[in-house]
């Protein structure tokens, strides 16, 4: 079904003014202001005017709803795998500094090992040669 809603939606899609539109069925601002509002009555002749002007078919508009809520699922899908792949990119970032962390603890440790067996082998060479 053609609606006043989907035409004023397309109308806008295709960045046409509303005094265009207007002019062009021989009409008033107002007037057609209020075909959009559904508050006038849309005619067969009239719609097909206004289709012809828009330049899309009677098809095209009555699929419309349908098109606009897929193209709001895919939206609000695209937005979530968006969000979703910025978190995970943060959570790989978070992962990789932590493991970076450990790194650093670990090559520590090491350090300190090899000092503290040093030392050992060091107070053991010192006892032997007392």
């Amino acid at each position: 079904m053609i609606t006043g809603n989907k035409i004023r939606t397309i109308r806008q899609l295709k960045h046409i003014p509303i005094k265009d539109m207007a002019s062009r069925l021989e009409m008033d601002e107002s007037t057609y202001s209020r075909l959009e509002r559904n508050e006038t009555k849309l005619t067969e002749e009239r719609v097909d005017k206004i289709l012809h002007i828009l330049n899309i078919s009677r098809e095209s508009v009555e699929q419309f709803d349908n098109k606009i809520n897929y193209l709001k699922t895919f939206n609000d899908n695209s937005n979530s795998n968006i969000i979703n792949n910025q978190q995970n990119q943060n959570i790989g970032e978070e992962l990789i500094k932590n493991q970076n962390k450990i790194f650093q603890l670990i090559e520590r440790q090491i350090t300190q090992t090899s000092a503290f067996q040093n030392e050992l082998l060091k107070l053991i060479k010192d006892k032997k040669d007392n």
